[in-house]
């Protein structure tokens, strides 16, 4: 019985081992997946323009490199662009590939911290995990202003999603007051907050009118 206990110590391990050794391998292709990254033709753009934000600590009223330099303009992604050029002027092409990098880690971490909190499993952990990098990568195999959305979004579905107490839902306007500056998708991110508030009181509703 001891030397049958010690083969299946030594089949356990082997087990997590190979599991560890799968979990690497998978972590490796994901990790090549996200470096990936084509140029855009709009990247050089943004990064000029937070050039100029950074130069003058302002942003500017008219776009001066547009035929429409006359017009007033609102540059909704100034926070984005900001960050692109610091992220250029540290390090150029792989500054901004870093960048993007820290964005994609960062969204994953969300995910992964809130599969958690919801109690997972670890293989299912892993394989949405997987299916998160694959269903964002048309979003993030590029430098633009959308992959903050990204990971905005992924804050704000681990806000709503986390079993913590009301006062969590306080950081939403800190996120959204940050998220409407560095990319127009926060719209998005505003249609599943309403979704969500409208579904939590119908729950609520028919929680209540079933207790006796």
């Amino acid at each position: 019985p001891a030397r049958r206990a010690r083969r299946d110590r030594a089949g356990n391990d082997m087990t997590d081992r190979d599991r560890v050794l799968i979990r690497v391998a998978l972590g490796l292709v994901l990790l090549a997946v996200v470096t990936h990254t084509r140029a855009d033709p709009d990247l050089w753009g943004h990064v000029q323009f937070g050039r100029d934000i950074v130069a003058e600590a302002g942003t500017p009223r008219l776009d001066t490199y547009a035929f429409t330099s006359d017009r007033e303009w609102i540059n909704h992604e100034w926070l984005a662009e900001c960050a692109m050029y610091i992220a250029f002027a540290m390090g150029r092409g792989p500054g901004l590939v870093a960048l993007k990098i820290l964005v994609v880690l960062g969204m994953l971490a969300l995910v992964w911290n809130g599969l958690k909190r919801q109690e997972v499993d670890t293989t299912t952990r892993d394989l949405l995990l997987a299916l998160t990098v694959v269903g964002t990568f048309p979003q993030l195999n590029h430098v633009r202003p959308q992959i903050f959305s990204v990971i905005a979004f992924a804050a704000l579905i681990w806000i709503l999603a986390s079993r913590g107490p009301a006062r969590r839902l306080l950081l939403i306007p800190l996120l959204f007051a940050a998220w409407v500056n560095f990319h127009g998708g926060w719209i998005v991110g505003g249609g599943v907050l309403a979704i969500w508030a409208v579904m939590s009181l119908v729950f609520r509703r028919s929680a209540s009118s079933d207790e006796p």
